[in-house]
């Protein structure tokens, strides 16, 4: 799973944030700011492999 983060720090592109998860484990990544675009608010999440993951997003 890979959180993309949107944004810089004093003109450098931040990493993104990515966590493996093996079939049948759990991940968490915490939806902070930083992770969410500014234009929208929402958070850009990718899949490499879905076969056997189940998904979810708690926000507040």
């Amino acid at each position: 799973m890979t959180v993309v983060t949107p944004g810089t720090l004093d003109g450098l592109a931040l990493a993104d944030s990515v966590l493996a998860i093996p079939a049948g484990g759990h991940g968490f990544v915490p939806l902070t700011h930083v992770y969410r675009d500014p234009a929208t608010g929402r958070a850009n999440i990718t899949y490499s492999a879905v076969t056997t993951v189940n998904v979810a997003v708690l926000a507040d």
